[in-house]
């Protein structure tokens, strides 16, 4: 393992070289697909591929129960608190609240395991971002949740 840091550019490298091998293997059919079940072992692959330890150096893994409050061990809601403290750029998708992404987490779950991706410098990576996000919710794994609740909670027309 090494101790020099990792920079943006050599993290979105290790993103891509791991991803297009995965896919190159015939494992995955694409990096939606890497993101539907091997998104946790993707990113203990990226670290190891930069000589990187999974809790110890940035990059680090997060998932996004790391990101809400907890009660016996279970999610419940965002921790708005702790978002605005240590990541700003972390809002709620367009057109909704944090009412709104509290009902969709608790809809969908969300929970350990849910999705799990790389942070670097406040920035949200994983086999579909390879540049990075500010915002977690901007990660397309998020983006096809939000879209899919926003869809079902429309009004019907009767």
């Amino acid at each position: 393992m090494t101790d020099a840091p990792v920079t943006p550019t050599e993290l979105t490298a290790a993103i891509v070289a791991v991803r297009d091998r995965l896919v190159a293997d015939g494992r995955y059919d694409g990096f939606a697909a890497i993101n539907a079940g091997y998104c946790g072992d993707f990113a203990d692959d990226v670290q190891d591929f930069l000589g990187r330890s999974p809790v110890c150096a940035e990059p680090y893994q997060v998932g996004v129960e790391g990101f809400m409050e907890s009660e016996d061990d279970e999610p419940t809601v965002m921790d708005r608190a702790l978002l605005a403290e240590h990541w700003p750029d972390v809002v709620p998708p367009q057109g909704l609240d944090w009412d709104d992404v509290d009902a969709l987490a608790a809809r969908a779950s969300f929970s350990c395991g849910t999705h799990t991706w790389l942070c670097l410098a406040g920035r949200h990576y994983d086999a579909e971002a390879p540049d990075g996000v500010d915002n977690f919710f901007d990660l397309p794994f998020f983006s096809r949740i939000v879209a899919s609740w926003v869809e079902d909670s429309a009004p019907q027309p009767r």
